[in-house]
Parts: C-alpha cells; sequence; structure tokens
C-alpha cells in the first residue's frame, strides 16, 4: 500500500499532462472545424497563472494587427504612470498674470463627465488675473499614422492634442427644428446643406454643414480641427474671460507653482476600456509621457514603455498609437497574455477585473459571451476584417485563466466571428 501512495503524485502530474494535451487538441480541433475560421488567420494562447503552464498554443508567437486590443498597452502604461488623481492644467503667476499650459489631460469640459468634476479647474483660473495659455508643443500630428484619413468627420477619430477641451469634439443634436451644439461657441461655424450628409466639416478647417432632414435628436459627435486658437475660444467661451495666447518656453516648467488637479485616473480609464474609447486612449498615453518624460510625446512613451516596461514579453512589440486606430500595430497572442498576466500578478483581481467590459453585463461585450454567472472579462478590438479578444476567463471551477484570441483578414461580421470565439471559450469553461 506505502509503494502505491508513492505512485500518486506521479499518477496526478500525468493525469494533469494528459488532460492538458486533451483540452490543446481538442480546442485546435474546434478552430479547425468551426466553418468560418477556415480562410482567415487565428492565433489563440491560453495559459493558466496559478500553475505558470500553457494550455493552449495556436498560432501564438505569430503578428497580428490587434485593433483596440493596443488600448490593453495604454492601460497597463496608465497603471503604471500616472497618479490616482490628473493634472489638467499647470500654471506659474507672474505679476498680475497667471501663465497657464496644457498636460494633455483628456477630461476637461468632457461631457462625459459631470461638469461640476472639471468646473474647479476652470474656478482656479478665475481670480481676476489675465490669464496667458502657453502654446506647449504637441510633438506629433493631430491624426496618428496609419489612421484612415477619411474617418476624419466620425468621433472615434477625434484629433490629439497638447490641451484637448471637451473631447475635441462637437455634440450636435436637432431639437424643434433648432440646432443644438455643445461646445456653444462652435454654434456660428454650423450651416444647414439640404442635400448633403447628416453631419460633415471641412477638413482643415471647423466650417461644419448638417442636414436637417437627417440630423436627429439623438446626438452626434464630429471631432473639430484642433489649435491653440480653438483652445483659446473655447476656453474665452467657458470662462467668460479674454485669454491671451503665447509662445511656450521650456523654463516654464522649471517656474512651475503648481498644478490643477482633474478627475480620478481610474474613472478615465474604466471608460476607455469598457467604451473602446480612441480619444481617451490617444489622450491617457500623451498624459503618461508628460508625466514620465515631461515631454508631449505618445511616440517617446511608446519607446519608453517598450524598453522599460515591456522588456519581459517573449517578442517585440509593433506600438504605433494608444487606440489601436493604425494599421501600423503589430502584436502577438502571446504578447497579450504576457501583459495581461503581470496585470493579474500586481493588482488584486477586483480591482483589475473592473476595468474590463463583461460578457452579457458592459461595455463592448454587453451583448456577447452571455451566461448565468459572467465568465468573460476581456477587451475587444475591432477594425474592418479583424477581430480580437483578450483578456480573463473564469472557468466552471472557478479558475481563472488568461487569453489572447486573434483573428484577421476574414470578409465577414464580426458577428459571426464572435459565435466562434463563444464556442472555443465555452469549452474551456466547462473543460478546464
Amino acid at each position: 500500500m506505502k509503494n502505491l501512495l508513492k505512485f500518486i503524485p506521479l499518477l496526478l502530474l500525468l493525469f494533469a499532462a494528459c488532460k492538458s494535451q486533451m483540452i490543446q487538441k481538442n480546442t485546435v480541433k474546434t478552430i479547425e472545424k468551426y466553418p468560418l475560421f477556415q480562410q482567415h488567420h487565428i492565433g489563440l494562447y491560453v495559459y493558466d497563472p496559478s500553475t505558470q503552464k500553457s494550455i493552449v498554443s495556436h498560432n501564438a508567437d505569430k503578428y497580428f494587427t490587434p485593433a483596440s486590443n493596443t488600448k490593453i498597452l495604454t492601460f497597463y502604461t496608465a497603471l503604471k504612470s500616472l497618479p490616482d488623481t490628473l493634472t489638467s492644467l499647470e500654471y506659474f503667476s507672474k505679476g498680475d498674470s497667471i501663465i497657464i499650459w496644457g498636460t494633455g489631460e483628456p477630461t476637461l469640459l468632457h461631457s462625459s463627465w459631470e461638469y461640476a468634476q472639471t468646473q474647479h479647474v476652470l474656478d482656479s483660473l478665475t481670480e481676476g488675473k489675465q490669464i496667458l495659455l502657453a502654446k506647449r508643443p504637441y510633438e506629433e500630428d493631430n491624426l496618428g499614422a496609419g489612421w484612415a484619413w477619411d474617418d476624419y468627420t466620425y468621433y472615434f477619430s477625434a484629433e490629439r492634442s497638447a490641451l484637448p477641451i471637451a473631447g475635441n469634439v462637437v455634440n450636435v443634436s436637432m431639437n424643434d427644428d433648432q440646432l443644438d451644439v455643445y461646445p456653444s461657441s462652435f454654434n456660428h461655424q454650423f450651416s444647414a446643406d439640404s442635400q448633403g450628409a447628416r453631419l460633415d466639416r471641412t477638413w482643415d478647417k471647423n466650417t461644419f454643414a448638417y442636414n436637417p432632414e437627417k440630423l436627429t435628436q439623438r446626438k452626434r459627435e464630429i471631432p473639430f480641427h484642433w489649435s491653440y486658437e480653438s483652445a483659446q475660444e473655447l476656453l474665452e467661451n467657458a470662462l467668460s474671460d479674454s485669454i491671451q495666447l503665447i509662445e511656450f518656453d521650456s523654463a516654464f516648467r522649471e517656474f512651475k507653482q503648481g498644478e490643477i488637479l482633474s478627475v480620478d485616473r481610474d474613472s478615465v480609464l474604466r471608460k476607455m476600456m469598457w467604451e473602446s474609447d480612441n480619444f481617451l486612449a490617444e489622450q491617457l498615453l500623451i498624459h503618461s509621457a508628460h508625466e514620465k518624460l515631461g515631454v508631449l510625446s505618445s511616440e517617446k512613451m511608446i519607446q519608453y514603455v517598450s524598453d522599460s516596461l515591456f522588456n519581459f514579453l517573449p517578442s517585440p512589440v509593433r506600438w504605433t498609437d494608444g487606440s489601436g486606430l493604425s494599421r501600423y500595430n503589430l502584436n502577438t497572442p502571446e504578447n497579450f497574455v504576457g501583459i495581461l498576466s503581470d496585470l493579474y500578478k500586481d493588482f488584486d483581481q477586483d480591482y483589475l477585473f473592473q476595468f474590463f467590459p463583461i460578457g452579457g453585463v458592459r461595455g463592448t461585450l454587453k451583448n456577447y459571451y452571455k451566461s448565468e454567472k459572467p465568465f468573460v472579462y476581456a477587451k475587444t478590438g475591432t477594425l474592418s476584417n479583424n477581430h480580437c479578444l483578450s483578456g480573463y476567463l473564469i472557468t466552471a471551477k472557478g479558475k481563472v485563466l488568461v487569453f489572447s484570441f486573434m483573428h484577421n483578414n476574414y470578409l465577414y461580421s464580426s458577428t459571426e466571428i464572435k459565435g466562434g470565439i463563444n464556442e472555443v471559450l465555452n469549452y474551456l469553461r466547462e473543460n478546464y
């Protein structure tokens, strides 16, 4: 009997190894048999952080266009780089003037936050002094490399900037045949065009057109062309005060007397992740560069993070922007699992999972991966012909798995792809 007991640990290891091989084999078989998975590129990596072992690996080291899965990199960067409360502006007083400049922080007058939450930022400026807005440079173009140029009128392609205001978009709707515009300072730049599109803008200026027959009460968002002149006008309108533009001097930051704080970091991260908000992702990356490097450059922040924070990843990352809008981004399922596993190791599960969409419950997964008990906590990523899903899966036995499932170059609807993803995830849920 004692001799038999000696073999129990070995038998358990053999059983676990056989089961792991079976799950790998059956998962790949499911992928290979699912009709819509036959003509496009697929990568899947599943990892058990409790045993530190790979469960499924299928093209896991191959590169894919990650789309908004790129926001996982931005999320990681922001958690590691930004303080609990974001800084909206920096300033110093000089005689009867106050000189202010932007930090890339995204929530000033943003319609998604209560006005009262950002009103104190503006109240801090209205103390009887002449406001001088220093034109601190944003070191890249307003639109990112590899973005589709003809998306410039869509809310998901809002311009990046040193001092975002109102999300760098105009909210527009029709109420009783009257045009309702926020921020209201753009009112005079709208004209009706009954033959045109619902909502349009001239490429390089803030001249807008709307079709009264097509525009409804539902609010629409259209990006405005950001410049320091537009920021000046928006702030003057909000403060009911005049603002003077001046050139930025790098010495200003040495003279800095204080910071004007904004909202809590986590509220911005939740909205970015739940709704896959491109503007917030871009600005959080820029704001991280402000905090860590003292510049407003997503390119420099990406290089810094790639060299210092992501040096543990199995493969180099091709990372171009904060949102994933760029077609130049490339990443592997193994890399995403590596980043997500590192987050899972560093943060409490309940705290970490609050940031992710939940299958059947909230965010971009509200209508997918439904179950009586939620089991998918993951970030979506979708561009035309590409769909990815990376995050955490809770099995029926309560184990947490980290996964990345990437699909590129298909010709059908992403809804159909999600059907196959659901089949694979449910298999893993029930059998591991």
